[in-house]
This record gives structure tokens, C-alpha cells and sequence, in this order.
């Protein structure tokens, strides 16, 4: 049950960790999560792996929602401002959090990051996207972007000149393709980008602990 749930959270933390915070929109992204062959020994935990995700963007910050899955529920708050990003989890009402900085890595890391672009076009969630390949060493990504959603991209895709809207990521020998299913501009509230009062906050070798194999 433990590695289950440990699994959920990094799937969580992985796809945070590919957000980006869009400059000039405010506003909901909607994203489904569509998984390759599973291992075998996750065949039995298929029914409960998370099937979307959303991220509520308002300029430097951004909130990553995942739905719950056996009680527990996850959110990733990232903010730019602060150069700190919070990750919360409700576990059948135990709230816990634990707070990380963000690095965006120097600037000789940076530079072995390579990104290729191609003319190839096609629309996601009503958005007009094209295709690029981000390699870092021996991993490389295929993303799809668009660039009608003006982006300041994330730590690992500094370089990216849009907004990521499709992508297929590994993690934890599963391959998941991530792809936008709807945008809507809208208002937000500011205090959907705060910890709640009544979360705890943990360190990252205590959570890991309760979740059974390390943060």
C-alpha cells in the first residue's frame, strides 16, 4: 500500500516539476494523464492511478492539483516570487506539507541542456502547438508547446520558448503522456497559491518515511 502511494506523489512531482509559470495568464489548465504498459507489478494498481491533473496559473505562480486516490490528496504550490514551491498532501484528513527551494540549476548545467524545434503543427485544447525535443544527457522529451500562452518555463526547461501542452515523461518505469484536454481564463484567488493554516509542515525525511520510501 505504501509504494502505491509513494508512486501517486511522484508521478505529482514529476509533473509539477514540468509546469511552468506563464506570465500574463491567469487562468486553468486541464491536463490528462495517459499511461503506457504498465510493469506487472502495477497491473493491480491501475484503478488508482491519477487519470488528470490541473494547474491554476496567476502570473509567477502556479498550483498543481491532482484528485485523490485511496484518501489521499495532492497539490504542488510553486512560487516564482519566493523561489520556494510546497508540497501538500491530505491523507484521510492528516495534512502535511513540506517546503523545498527551488534550483534552477547554474548556468553550465543549463548549457547542457539542448532543445530542437520543428515546423510540425497541431492544435491541443484549442490552442495552436508545435513540436520540440528537449534532451538533457541521455533522456530526451518530446513536447509539444504553444506560444499563445505567453511562458516563463520551469527549471528544467528554462529554454523552452512556450508553454508545454502535451509531453510524455518516465517515472517509475511507466510511461506517461501528459496532454492539455482545456484551458479557461479566469480570475483567480491569491490564496489559492498559500499553505493552508491547518497543514503541518514536515521535513522531506519524515514524509518520506510515512510514505515508505524516501521524498
Amino acid at each position: 500500500m505504501k509504494k502505491i502511494v509513494y508512486l501517486l506523489s511522484a508521478i505529482t512531482l514529476c509533473i509539477a516539476s514540468l509546469q511552468v509559470q506563464a506570465q500574463g495568464f491567469e487562468g486553468v489548465v486541464e491536463m490528462e494523464m495517459i499511461y503506457g504498459d504498465l510493469p506487472p507489478e502495477m497491473q493491480a494498481y491501475k484503478s488508482m492511478l491519477p487519470k488528470e491533473t490541473k494547474t491554476l496559473i496567476k502570473g509567477k505562480k502556479a498550483r498543481v492539483e491532482k484528485p485523490g486516490a485511496m484518501g489521499m490528496e495532492t497539490v504542488v504550490i510553486i512560487d516564482r516570487d519566493k523561489e520556494m514551491s510546497y508540497f501538500l498532501i491530505d491523507a484521510m484528513g492528516q495534512k502535511m506539507y513540506v517546503t523545498q527551494a527551488i534550483d534552477d540549476g547554474n548556468e553550465e548545467e543549463n548549457q547542457d541542456v539542448d532543445v530542437e524545434y520543428f515546423d510540425e503543427e497541431k492544435t491541443i485544447a484549442g490552442y495552436k502547438c508545435k513540436r520540440a525535443e528537449v534532451t538533457d544527457g541521455d533522456e530526451t522529451i518530446e513536447i509539444w508547446y504553444t506560444t499563445e500562452i505567453s511562458s516563463d518555463a520551469s527549471p528544467e526547461f528554462s529554454v523552452l520558448k512556450g508553454f508545454p501542452m502535451q509531453y510524455t515523461i518516465e517515472a517509475e518505469g511507466m510511461e506517461i503522456t501528459v496532454r492539455a484536454k482545456r484551458v479557461e481564463k479566469k480570475k483567480l484567488d491569491k490564496s489559492l497559491f498559500v499553505v493552508p493554516a491547518e497543514y503541518e509542515e514536515v521535513s522531506e525525511e519524515d514524509l518520506g518515511g510515512m510514505m515508505g520510501g524516501g521524498f
